[in-house]
């Protein structure tokens, strides 16, 4: 994967992105601008998830890297189309919130060469992820950041008794279901203080 093509790639991403949001933007007032606004969005998605995924050769810090800023820029239009549009609101903050997960899940398989220790922080991370998104959601009151929470945790539980168990060692599993244990009940223990916000 060459360092030109993938520098090209990412800023093309941004430059679809950047445009969509400027189309959608203008939309209401000019509906021409709506198709070329979604026609850019989709264009830039589909680049992202044909191209983040990717490494970038030289780049050797997570976090502080172009890919990580592309995806990052992808994730905030998306969350700003969604405020913009009620009648689309719920769809593209599911959208927003799956190109959170995938942020994560580029990240770390990435940096992180070691499988065992790679599944096992990348599950960390994604109940991190869904414990953060389920405070936001009872805080404000978005039952979409609350149901893709539960959704994440679920599918954690389930790739961690299913997959992980199988590729770390003693000490990753004793870690793992400490980690495990901890979020669901701070989980639970969020529901139940903050129930009367969910009524």
């Amino acid at each position: 994967y060459n360092l030109v093509i993938a520098y090209k790639n990412l800023t093309y991403i941004i430059t679809w992105t950047l445009y969509s949001v400027c189309f959608i933007k203008k939309s209401n007032s000019i509906k021409v601008f709506k198709f070329f606004g979604y026609s850019a969005y989709l264009i830039a998605l589909l680049m992202l998830l044909a191209h983040g995924f990717k490494a970038i050769p030289t780049t050797i810090l997570p976090i502080l890297n172009l890919r990580f800023i592309v995806w990052l820029i992808v994730m905030i239009a998306t969350a700003l189309i969604a405020k913009w549009n009620e009648n689309i609101k719920s769809s593209f903050t599911y959208i927003a919130l799956f190109i959170g997960f995938f942020l994560i899940y580029s990240e770390i398989t990435i940096f992180l060469p070691e499988i065992g220790l790679k599944q096992l922080i990348l599950s960390l991370s994604w109940l991190m992820y869904a414990i953060i998104l389920i405070l936001i959601g009872i805080l404000k009151q978005i039952k979409a950041f609350r149901y893709f929470a539960i959704g994440t945790i679920s599918f954690v539980i389930l790739k961690i008794v299913l997959f992980d168990l199988a590729y770390i060692g003693q000490l990753y599993k004793i870690i793992s279901f400490i980690g495990l244990g901890g979020i669901l009940l701070f989980a639970s223990y969020l529901y139940q203080k903050y129930a009367s916000y969910l009524k």
